[in-house]
């Protein structure tokens, strides 16, 4: 073997041994931080001086025990899909109101707990909504440390609190429209975007009437209900499933949010034209067409050259 063939061999098994040791620490760093949370969020309401406990459930779906502390921190929204950005510094902030059980305590594989905590609203505080979350810090034991088989991680519950008093309940309908202007055939993709204008966090009820270019309604579509904070805007969605195959139509948004249901309305208009179902035909009919066409040409020159003959 020469040592050009030797050194190709020996780069190969090496980046197959790396590939290798990245795949098994990736599934053991996977298998370690498979701890799970429920529920996702609480959305709580109370009055100036309420002490509001409650509770979730923290669960090590994996082999590797871990060390827990529970934590908090306020958020914001960011994007319009419901992702969040802690921050300590909130126009909204709540973290400072929950009281958590501040001890750490292991986790062991399979095993589950439930951490309690309270929300103890002051007597002064401001109506409207505050937010934070509540989550599990998650660190690594010792043995896990020096494997290196554990990756920290954060996971928690939003907490959502609605304090009592005069408070401003608004919203307006940033924009409403289907996916594309025409379609083939269904489902019709619908895109919502709801802004908050408000103090309080909102959850808009929502449906459209699709009618048709005869104003008849042809179906109900419900929109998926979001919360939506104050000072963003959230993307919702609907489909309508069961379309029919042609035709010009208009879809009517109404919402319903607050307390008060307050309504909202949009609409927007799109096409349905089964192009290639109308492509085929159009073919089939030029063809037809051009087969009569010369058929009767044909039946024509016959005919001459008949009475041609018969002259």
């Amino acid at each position: 073997m020469n040592k050009k063939r030797f050194f190709i061999l020996f780069l190969a098994a090496l980046v197959a041994a790396f590939v290798y040791a990245q795949l098994y620490y990736s599934a053991k760093a996977a298998d370690a931080t498979n701890i799970s949370i429920s529920p996702l969020t609480f959305d709580l309401a109370g009055n100036p001086g309420d002490s509001l406990a409650n509770e979730f459930l923290i669960r090590n779906s994996g082999k590797d025990s871990v060390v827990v502390s529970i934590e908090t921190q306020d958020f914001v929204a960011t994007g319009e899909e419901g992702e969040i950005d802690f921050t300590d510094k909130s126009t909204y902030s709540l973290a400072d109101w929950i009281e958590v059980d501040s001890q750490k305590y292991t986790l062991q594989g399979g095993q589950q707990k439930r951490a309690k905590f309270i929300v103890r609203i002051p007597y002064k505080a401001e109506p409207g909504g505050h937010y934070a979350s509540v989550y599990a810090h998650i660190s690594p034991t010792v043995s896990g440390a020096q494997s290196g088989s554990f990756v920290g991680q954060k996971i928690g519950s939003l907490v959502l609190l609605r304090v009592a008093g005069k408070t401003a309940e608004d919203a307006k309908v940033a924009s409403f429209d289907t996916a594309k202007d025409s379609y083939q055939s269904g489902p019709v993709d619908f895109d919502v975007r709801i802004e908050n204008t408000g103090s309080v966090h909102l959850k808009p009820k929502g449906i459209i009437a699709v009618t048709n270019i005869w104003g008849k309604k042809v179906a109900d579509v419900t929109v998926e209900q979001k919360n939506v904070l104050p000072g963003a805007i959230r993307h919702m969605t609907a489909k309508w499933e069961n379309t029919p195959r042609f035709g010009k139509y208009t879809a009517t948004l109404l919402s319903y949010y607050g307390a008060e249901n307050k309504q909202l309305t949009a609409a927007t208009t799109f096409w349905i034209i089964p192009w290639k179902f109308i492509l085929i035909c159009t073919t089939i009919l030029i063809v037809i067409a051009a087969l009569i066409y010369m058929g009767r040409r044909r039946l024509k020159e016959a005919g001459k050259a008949l009475l041609g003959k018969k002259r």
